[in-house]
């Protein structure tokens, strides 16, 4: 697919702008949690992935009693994507990355 010249896409010969496209994607992610077979869990070497290079990043504390920490991601093609983890979680994160980055 290649946007018009205008900043819209065309999809099913229906003129889309990129809130419309962003909300699509928004709807298609959704219904894709609801198919089978779910996303696999781990990473394969002849998995499709798309990969955005020095991603910029936010990091929040939820206002929950957990106290959960939300990580988000920006790509540039399906925007922000956040991930709510415990803080546990959110510690070995940080370790992992921190140990690859030494290697």
């Amino acid at each position: 697919m290649t946007p018009n010249t205008d900043g819209t896409l065309t999809v099913l010969g229906q003129q889309l702008t990129t809130r419309q496209v962003e909300e699509l994607m928004h709807q298609l992610a959704q219904a894709r949690n609801q198919m089978q077979p779910p996303v696999q869990e781990e990473v394969t070497a002849d998995m499709p992935v798309l990969v955005q290079h020095d991603a910029d990043f936010a990091v929040a504390q939820t206002q929950t009693p957990e106290r959960h920490v939300s990580f988000g991601l920006r790509h540039l093609g399906f925007g922000w994507i956040f991930f709510t983890f415990s803080r546990d979680r959110a510690k070995f994160i940080g370790e992992a990355l921190l140990q690859r980055a030494k290697a």
